[in-house]
């Protein structure tokens, strides 16, 4: 709102008009801001009074840094006390809802076990590749100061063939090498999810349905299941009736 009246102000400027005759209302955006104002202050108010709001730099929900209230070192204190002292071994330092330990080494031997397939693969292929390639030049040289037109023809035609085979090969190499690495380098992106972290809810309509019924499956269980104890209670209690007269 503001800066749409910023705006209206400079389009005044740009068009000069003698004030002391015109006369000029504010825009109607404006003149709502205006009103909207007391109302903004007293939400603002009740938030910051009224309401007890975890402020903890680790969980987010920290206030706005300015300009004027710029980040202040003891907000970082926490992380400076749970990263503890090189010099021990960093031993004090343990898990938390925003820290916890990702086993590496199981990660990459995991990854590897997948990728060296897909790179064995393109070392072969790059090998049968490197092996056409010298037939070529083989070919090449075998030509070499040639005349007859006929021959020079033949061992072109089986040059181009080769090259065709060894653009494959190396294509299909490529292909082998980006899948292993796929499977590879990803490791090392440490970027992961916070596992402590509340699950997301899912809005995919197909989900949603899903979920809805799993849980009228449940229900109509439990429905059985009380139908079923209230009738056997009841022939009991009927039982007992007929024993007693």
């Amino acid at each position: 709102m503001a800066a749409r009246q910023h705006v209206w102000i400079a389009a005044e400027v740009r068009n000069p008009v003698d004030m002391s005759t015109t006369r000029r209302r504010a825009p109607a955006s404006a003149r709502m801001g205006r009103r909207l104002e007391p109302r903004h202050r007293q939400v603002r108010d009740l938030v910051a009074h009224s309401l007890k709001l975890e402020r903890d730099f680790l969980t987010g929900s920290y206030d706005r840094w300015t300009k004027t209230k710029p980040l202040r070192v003891e907000e970082l204190q926490p992380i400076a006390d749970w990263w503890g002292q090189e010099s021990d071994g960093f031993k004090d330092r343990v898990e938390t809802e925003q820290a916890w330990k990702v086993d590496f080494k199981k990660r990459k031997e995991d990854a590897e076990a997948k990728a060296k397939p897909h790179w064995d693969k393109a070392e072969t292929l790059n090998n049968q590749a490197a092996a056409l390639n010298e037939q070529a030049k083989e070919l090449r040289a075998s030509i070499k100061g040639e005349k007859k037109a006929d021959l020079r023809e033949k061992v072109d035609a089986q040059i181009e063939k080769l090259s065709q085979q060894i653009d494959r090969l190396r294509q299909q190499a490529k292909d082998e090498q980006a899948t292993g690495d796929r499977h590879y380098w990803p490791i090392y992106n440490l970027d992961l999810k916070n596992p402590n972290a509340p699950e997301e809810e899912s809005h995919d309509p197909d989900a949603l349905l899903a979920k809805y019924q799993k849980l009228i499956g449940e229900i109509e269980q439990t429905q059985n299941q009380l139908r079923d104890e209230l009738a056997a209670a009841l022939a009991h209690h009927f039982e007992s009736e007929e024993s007693a007269s």
